[in-house]
């Protein structure tokens, strides 16, 4: 399954028939990880611009395992996870969950754990994230 998130686009939206089309996509990562299923490979792309408002502790749960999230975009475009309380964090519980290209940011002066992973689940792969043209693979998704 192939999800895409919200970017700057007018039909956004939490519901079915979205999420499959870069002009339709789901409104938050959240709302796209419970689309998921677990151990299928899912890949779930953030959109250029994205902004993911982490705003309570365990607000953004990553809980479905072997799911990727890439996002699509460089500089000022790249895809944001925010968090904007001294107590927002993003709680990693599934296994092998892969993040890349995605820019992590404190909306407040000082964040407690940013993202809380039990038992080391999460994958973050070591290569550079800054590509001319973004990533090649959100230049090449079939969103079907």
């Amino acid at each position: 399954m192939c999800t895409l998130c919200n970017r700057p686009a007018p039909q956004v939206g939490n519901t079915a028939g979205h999420g499959r089309t870069p002009e339709e996509p789901f409104l938050t990562l959240e709302y796209a990880m419970s689309q998921t299923t677990a151990d299928r490979g899912d890949v779930i792309y953030l959109m250029p611009g994205h902004v993911e408002l982490v705003a309570t502790a365990g607000a953004l749960a990553m809980d479905v395992a072997g799911v990727t999230v890439i996002g699509c975009g460089n500089g000022t475009i790249q895809p944001i996870i925010r968090f904007t309380l001294a107590a927002a964090d993003m709680n990693v519980t599934a296994a092998n969950i892969t993040m890349e290209n995605i820019n992590f940011q404190a909306g407040v002066a000082d964040v407690l754990i940013a993202i809380h992973i039990h038992r080391r689940r999460l994958h973050h792969p070591q290569e550079p994230v800054h590509r001319a043209g973004g990533r090649p693979e959100c230049d090449r998704v079939d969103h079907r």
